[in-house]
């Protein structure tokens, strides 16, 4: 059951000189591991032409970015820490985005309070 969908957010690319984005926060409502959820999102990155990556890092450690097709990122789930190869909840560049805030300040109070997390 899908909650609420954001507006979408035109930004630039960051870390590297490219194309604009498309960003948009959607919530949802589900009983779902958050692995099997990574899984769904990875699926649906495959089926709309993203090709397999590994994450790379440069000389000095900074993680090196690119242009891609699509890119699904799984903010939060709830109350939900983990650290994994896979997958880090909450997502560990949240705050570094200035449109992921901005993006969750459109949703509804009852639905924002759950991300507090994010801000």
């Amino acid at each position: 059951m899908k909650l609420m969908e954001s507006p979408v957010l035109p930004t630039e690319a960051i870390g590297f000189d490219g194309r604009e984005f498309l960003n948009q926060v959607v919530a949802f409502e589900k009983e779902i591991e958050p692995l099997a959820l990574l899984e769904t999102c990875q699926q649906i990155e495959r089926e709309l032409g993203r090709k397999a990556h590994k994450t790379r890092f440069d000389a000095s450690g900074t993680r090196i970015y690119s242009d891609r097709t699509i890119d699904i990122d799984i903010l939060t789930m709830g109350a939900v820490k983990m650290a994994t190869e896979r997958l880090t909840l909450p997502h560990p560049q949240c705050r570094e985005r200035p449109y992921v805030a901005e993006l969750v300040g459109l949703m509804p109070e009852d639905i924002k309070r759950q991300y507090t997390v994010l801000q």
